[in-house]
Formats: C-alpha cells, sequence, structure tokens
C-alpha cells in the first residue's frame, strides 16, 4: 500500500518537471528567437522556435529521468 502511494507522488512528481521543463524550453526557444536576426523575428518563427525549444526541453528531461 505505501509502494503504491510513493509510486503515485512519483509519477506526479516527474509529470510536474516535464511541465516545467516544456515551459522553461519555450521561453527559452521564444528568446532565442527574439535575440536573433531581424528577419526571423517574425511570428511564426517565434512560435517555431518556442515549441522547439519545448520540445528539447522535454526530451532532455524524460531522458535524463531514465538513464
Amino acid at each position: 500500500m505505501i509502494q503504491l502511494a510513493m509510486s503515485s507522488n512519483s509519477a506526479n512528481d516527474l509529470s510536474v518537471h516535464q511541465k516545467n521543463s516544456a515551459i522553461a524550453g519555450a521561453i527559452a526557444g521564444a528568446a532565442v528567437a527574439l535575440t536573433g536576426d531581424t528577419d526571423t523575428r517574425h511570428a511564426d518563427h517565434i512560435v517555431h522556435f518556442a515549441i522547439t525549444g519545448a520540445a528539447l526541453s522535454s526530451a532532455a528531461s524524460l531522458l535524463s529521468g531514465i538513464i
């Protein structure tokens, strides 16, 4: 019974960690897009960089939890 509660909390903590990682990656990606060349400051490029940053950060967080 205690192990089930611990595993549930552990899974919850991992989910929160991945969400935080995705948000941080999105902010970093948007910041990179905004500080780049003036040609890349269009809204679609900022969104693209934010999504890419979130995906990379989430994948790194997930892999670091596995390894």
